[in-house]
C-alpha cells in the first residue's frame, strides 16, 4: 500500500508540474505490457474491455508525442478538447 500511495503521489506531482519523465517506465513500454494482458485475457476467455480501453488511451497518448513519457503523461490526452482527438 505504501508503494501505491508513493506512486500516486509521484503521478500527481508530475501532472501538477506538466512534466512526465519516463525514467520509471514509458508509455511505449507500458503499451506492450497491456497488450500482453489483452492477449492473455483473450486466450483465457476473460473480458478484455478494460485493458483494451487502457491500451487505446495509451496509444493515443503515444501518437500525440507522449510515448517517452511516464504513464502520468496520458492525462494530456484526457485534457485535450474533444475536437482535437
Amino acid at each position: 500500500m505504501v508503494l501505491r500511495n508513493h506512486r500516486s503521489g509521484a503521478n500527481a506531482s508530475q501532472v501538477d508540474a506538466g512534466r512526465y519523465p519516463g525514467d520509471d517506465a514509458t508509455v511505449d513500454v507500458q503499451i506492450a505490457a497491456v497488450d500482453h494482458l489483452v492477449h492473455a485475457a483473450r486466450t483465457r476467455g476473460i473480458d478484455t474491455g478494460l485493458p483494451e480501453l487502457l491500451k487505446g488511451l495509451m496509444e493515443r497518448a503515444a501518437a500525440a508525442g507522449h510515448g517517452a513519457d511516464s504513464f502520468a503523461g496520458v492525462v494530456e490526452v484526457l485534457r485535450a478538447p474533444v475536437e482535437a482527438r
